[in-house]
């Protein structure tokens, strides 16, 4: 299926075929309009109608025949590099984002995390490193911690395999 463009809107070339059909019950009923036989017209769009429910379901039933099981696949739980980082750059030169962000020891005894909303590195979509301020009340280490949210395997029906979320993620 070829997408095509319809009066500045992207339509595929499916529905410009049900739009075909329908429009071609329209002229049908113009027709018998005329003949004032109102009657066979009123038959003609409820069997185009039905056309279409059939030609729906049709594809349903094809999409169901052809789910899938879950391919096997390994889970990491880091990465895997294969070859070793070209060091090119000084380390004075290479220094991680370190944020501002504190705790107080008062803080720290009532168990209080650190790096919120207004952590530079979050506001970035940057993770804090190793050097946080905050050490292990950083709360912006979810990738290092491995606090992953849950999630569940699908098939799309044209893209492969997808994850879908099944619980909310915390901002």
């Amino acid at each position: 299926m070829k997408p095509e463009k319809v009066k500045s809107r992207w339509r595929r070339n499916s529905e410009m075929e049900i739009g075909e059909k329908s429009a071609l019950s329209l002229k049908n009923f113009e027709k018998e309009e005329n003949n004032s036989d109102v009657s066979s017209s009123v038959s003609l769009i409820t069997e185009s109608k039905e056309e279409i429910v059939h030609s729906v379901s049709d594809e349903i039933n094809s999409i169901a025949e052809n789910t899938e099981s879950i391919p096997l696949y390994v889970e990491l739980e880091e990465n895997l590099y294969l070859f070793e980082r070209k060091r090119t750059k000084r380390k004075k030169e290479v220094r991680r984002m370190l944020c501002e962000c504190t705790l107080t020891k008062e803080e720290r005894e009532k168990g209080v995390t650190g790096c919120g909303d207004e952590c530079l590195n979050r506001l970035l979509m940057i993770e804090c490193g190793s050097r946080c301020p905050t050490g292990d009340a950083c709360s912006n280490k979810r990738f290092q911690k491995r606090l992953y949210a849950k999630v569940q395997p699908f098939k799309t029906e044209k893209k492969g395999w997808g994850l879908k979320l099944l619980e909310n993620v915390p901002r």
